[in-house]
């Protein structure tokens, strides 16, 4: 059934505020098209006036004005607020742009709900206001009455009290079990579905130790929300009815399920369909929270519930709340394996031959490379992949910072915190990052590279960054001077503590000469091949299961007249090695021509000076491959004992102790 706030505004189209002021018969004195005099509230003479052609109205005294449904809502306080509220679009408290002071194309918050605290008495003391905006937004504040029909939006010299205070007294006069949630509307389910609840003004982190005392020797279940700070909440209630109530549990709803997502709560919950007997069957198992630990502490022997598994993103290299880092030289293809990677995310679908277990979006900070240069790197990309750049958009996002803040720096020899954590929390939150690269690692700060205690202060930071922001971070690093190892966890430069704090740590090197023959790649091409391995791991995979990149070169078609060619630029590609084991069968016939011998009676050899007699030869001439390869085959046959070394009688040059090489049989391949 309507308010009769509501049945008046079925007919407002025909109101105006001039006809209602005059049906109040409050008295005005026209001047020109507006009508002014003393204010119907506060009573400031000649600080009130109506515009009479565009029907608004303002006090220059207490500062109201709107339109005609704002006045009725004004004048009269009725039992109507709520419902003018959503109707007229307030501006919010905490002085987002309303109605009234938008600019043009602003987004307009809106009251979506009120939420009133009560004394016993069930006088009001306060309002919690929740306010959504065309987005879907939102967010909250607290509003006093002012004692005048309107608000003041702030809780000075207020009262806090619990949520539904009258029937929380009632409920422990009854002797009944209490919930302690966070947030009324969750308060308002609880009750809807049975159960006794409560919650604080204001929010997770705000339990007012006076609330606890409200619950002395009874029965108290405090429920977490899905999300860190919910946690952490729930665990300071606990701790401040410790020793008042007669018994306190903790419940993580979200423990024992898997298909919520951050930030739910037992609203969700319940209108998921679970009920209150699902809830009970759950508490009813839960120990008693009896004393206070560190909220990092905990006791191994307690059920954990489920545990999340880690959140991948993309492969075994990028994962929410771990710091990764690859390891390369300089001119090593890092940076372009990187992008190809970072695009593969953004994409949502994999170019690099590695799993993307979801879209995500990336935020790359180079602090090495220009705006210019990384544009032809990603173009790059983006043409030889044939990728249409518009999918990219709000995925991939990039920062190149012309000033190069830091994590660190040292001032008169003592270390200090820089700008850098303050600015990339703040664009990971703003773009909704899922992925952060800062390239290189070296440019993140400014302090000793080689001093372990200077890189624990700067990797503890990134580690930071990755928990607190539930982010993957990612911070290549160069390596130090010498040959570079796959998998080597000490190829990166400066302390250790740098590869100690990265737990997704690999190493990117070039292809070396006897991987080159063992694959049939030329001497002069091998630098485009690289491969990547896992530098926390005891040994690197063999080299033809190793993960393996080209660096291909593209020509972005950006000629001048003075630079007719253009930019020519690297990119990465995934390539698969050539079977490196020559099939059995075509393995069996060279070892059937090698223990024959050659048709003039002569046996073959690996000797330097057997010439015609050179064993390589016979594996060429089966397989057509290049002599670096099948040198390759010869010597890893002697290795396993397939071949021996021996000694024959030579029919040609007539002469005994001529080196050979013999077949072990049992050592053929099957």
């Amino acid at each position: 059934m309507p308010t009769p706030f509501e049945d008046w505004i079925q007919h407002a189209r025909d109101v105006t505020i001039e006809s209602e002021i005059l049906r109040r018969g409050i008295q005005l004195k026209r001047q020109g098209v507006e009508r002014v005099g003393p204010c119907p509230r506060c009573g400031g003479t000649d600080r009130f006036a109506i515009n009479t052609v565009k029907n608004v109205y303002n006090c220059r005294g207490c500062g109201h004005g709107g339109d005609v449904i704002e006045l009725v809502q004004w004048l009269d306080n009725c039992q109507f607020t709520e419902a003018v509220e959503t109707l007229t679009g307030q501006p919010k408290p905490n002085g987002q742009a309303g109605p009234a002071q938008s600019a043009p194309g602003k987004a307009r918050w809106t009251i979506a709900a009120t939420f009133g605290y009560e004394d016993e008495h069930r006088k009001l003391l306060f309002q919690t206001v929740r306010y959504e905006d065309p987005k879907g937004e939102k967010d909250y504040s607290q509003r006093r009455p002012d004692g005048k029909g309107g608000w003041i939006n702030d809780l000075k010299g207020v009262r806090l009290v619990p949520f539904m205070l009258p029937e929380l007294l009632a409920d422990l006069k009854a002797n009944r079990p209490i919930v302690i949630v966070e947030g009324e509307k969750c308060v308002l389910e609880c009750r809807k579905n049975g159960l006794h609840a409560t919650t604080n003004p204001m929010g997770a982190g705000k339990w007012p130790a006076v609330f606890s005392k409200l619950f002395k020797n009874h029965d108290v279940i405090v429920c977490a929300d899905n999300d860190e700070p919910g946690r952490k909440h729930v665990n300071q209630v606990a701790q401040s009815l410790l020793g008042i109530a007669k018994r306190i549990r903790v419940l993580d709803l979200f423990k024992f399920y898997t298909d919520f997502e951050e930030r739910d709560d037992i609203y969700d919950w319940f209108k998921s369909g679970n009920t209150t007997a699902d809830f009970w069957e759950i508490v009813d198992q839960l120990p008693d929270w009896t004393h206070v630990i560190d909220e990092d502490e905990w006791d191994a022997g307690d059920e954990p519930g489920f545990i999340k598994p880690r959140s991948w993103l993309l492969g075994n290299q990028f994962c929410r709340g771990f710091v990764s880092s690859v390891v390369a030289a300089g001119g090593g293809g890092k940076t372009s394996l990187r992008i190809l990677q970072f695009i593969s995310m953004a994409l949502g679908r994999s170019l690099c031959g590695q799993h993307v277990f979801r879209r995500s979006r990336v935020l790359l900070v180079s602090l090495e490379d220009d705006r210019d240069e990384i544009q032809r790197r990603i173009s790059a990309v983006i043409k030889h992949y044939n990728i249409d750049r518009k999918e990219l958009k709000g995925w991939l996002l990039v920062w190149t910072p012309k000033q190069h803040p830091k994590f660190a720096f040292a001032d008169k020899g003592r270390k200090q915190e820089g700008d850098l954590g303050k600015q990339l929390r703040e664009k990971i939150k703003r773009l909704k990052i899922d992925v952060v690269s800062l390239d290189p690692f070296i440019k993140t700060h400014s302090l000793k590279e080689n001093d372990n205690t200077d890189m624990d202060y700067v990797c503890d930071m990134l580690t930071a960054l990755s928990i607190e922001c539930n982010v993957g971070v990612d911070s290549p690093h160069h390596v130090h001077k010498g040959n570079v190892m796959p998998g080597d966890a000490d190829a990166g430069r400066g302390a250790s503590g740098v590869r100690d704090a990265a737990r997704l740590v690999f190493t990117l090197c070039q292809m070396d000469e006897k991987e080159a023959a063992k694959f049939d790649i030329r001497e002069g091409t091998r630098r485009y091949y690289v491969r990547l391995d896992s530098a926390k791991t005891n040994t690197a995979p063999p080299s033809e299961k190793a993960e393996w990149f080209r660096l291909v070169s593209v020509q972005l078609g950006n000629g001048t007249p003075e630079y007719p060619n253009g930019d020519s630029i690297q990119v990465a590609e995934p390539w698969t090695p050539p079977d490196a084991v020559l099939p059995v069968d075509v393995q069996n016939q060279i070892l059937d021509k090698i223990h024959v011998g050659m048709p003039n009676g002569q046996r073959y050899s690996n000797a330097p000076r057997a010439t015609d007699r050179q064993a390589w030869k016979v594996v060429q001439h089966l397989t057509k491959k290049a002599e670096r390869f099948c040198r390759q085959v010869i010597f890893d046959w002697l290795k396993a004992g397939v071949l021996t070394q021996g000694s024959y009688h030579d029919p040609i040059v007539r002469k005994s102790g001529v080196s050979c090489l013999y077949v072990d049989a049992s050592k053929r391949p099957t």
